[in-house]
């Protein structure tokens, strides 16, 4: 979980996205942010604002990877 702002670097989470994006055993990515920029960053697997969308996302990656 990470948002895509931190401090001065307004894109710090997408830079981190791509980096995750480039080893396959890297985690899911969600980014939890106060700005919802829709559509969902290609490198993250979703984005919300809202801590109940967040819950069910978090509940959606523990879910797949268990499968």
């Amino acid at each position: 979980i990470s948002d895509i702002a931190r401090g001065d670097e307004a894109d710090a989470g997408l830079i981190l996205a791509g980096q995750l994006a480039s080893d396959a055993r890297s985690p899911p990515l969600i980014f939890y942010v106060d700005n919802v920029q829709k559509p969902v960053p290609p490198a993250a697997f979703g984005i919300t604002r809202r801590p109940d969308e967040l819950l069910h996302l978090v509940l959606d990656v523990l879910a797949r990877s268990r499968s």
